[in-house]
């Protein structure tokens, strides 16, 4: 492979080498030591850093900082080696507004967006009665321990959510809970409201139902009114007659017996 340039070793350091590689199926780029070393085949791979895509074979189309990469594997890029850069901090992003999908990190790194469409599932059914456990999660506001101030935070503590919902927490290598996927989440929050929508639509058509059933039975009921009321008058009248007609008698023996003295 010729070299473009070569960086002479001192005591502590291997020679630092930028080269432009030619193989039969194109060319690549590296710059570091040891990189793409052992690539015989791949094209179009860009490789910066110690040991870059040093363990890459027969790759292509992948760019490389600082990584060691895998052996067969094309069409990636690779920053940084697991255990040695702990966090990533990119300049132009944050406080720039942009639209776009939210991207999501897997449990070895990789960068990515949810995907919703069809074509990417299989045993696609109704999340049911599934996500009516999400009313024994506890929402709880938090402060990070890494930031000094802490701006208030809200959200759940993953391993309280494990204890419910063990399929949505995501764990360390080491075992232990680490995150919520929140946006999983939406999809059982909507079926929690779909469920109460029906519910409620439920209970107005029972409340119609009654209406109406109250509605028919008004005009009986009002009926029944009246004729129980004609009915209490006829009885009082006929109680006021028989009262009358107790009281005859009597007044007229009344009547008769100073007569007789």
């Amino acid at each position: 492979m010729p070299l473009c340039t070569t960086t002479p070793a001192t005591a502590i350091r291997p020679p630092v080498r930028t080269r432009c590689s030619a193989t039969a199926a194109g060319t690549n780029t590296t710059t570091g030591a040891y990189s793409l070393q052992n690539n015989t085949i791949g094209n179009a791979n860009t490789a910066t850093g110690f040991s870059a895509l040093f363990s890459n074979t027969t790759g292509s189309n992948n760019i490389d900082i600082g990584s060691a990469g895998a052996a067969a594997e094309s069409n990636t890029i690779r920053i940084g080696t697991v255990g040695k850069q702990t966090r990533i901090i990119i300049a132009g992003i944050a406080g720039v507004p942009a639209t776009g999908d939210a991207v999501v990190v897997s449990k070895t790194g990789q960068l990515g967006i949810v995907v919703s469409s069809a074509r990417y599932k299989h045993d696609i059914s109704d999340i049911g009665d599934r996500s009516s456990r999400l009313l024994k999660l506890r929402p709880v506001s938090f402060r990070y321990k890494n930031k000094a101030a802490g701006t208030l935070q809200y959200g759940l503590i993953a391993e309280e959510v494990a204890k419910i919902y063990p399929e949505l927490v995501t764990f360390s290598p080491d075992g232990k809970a680490e995150t919520v996927p929140y946006l999983t989440m939406i999809a059982m929050l909507l079926n929690e409201l779909q469920k109460q929508g029906n519910q409620l639509h439920q209970q107005m058509i029972r409340n119609d139902s009654q209406a109406r059933q109250i509605n028919l039975l008004n005009p009986r009921i009002t009926e029944v009114e009246a004729s129980d009321q004609r009915e209490l008058q006829a009885r009082l009248a006929l109680e006021n007659r028989l009262s009358m007609l107790e009281r005859t008698p009597k007044v007229q023996e009344q009547k008769r017996i100073p007569a007789n003295k």
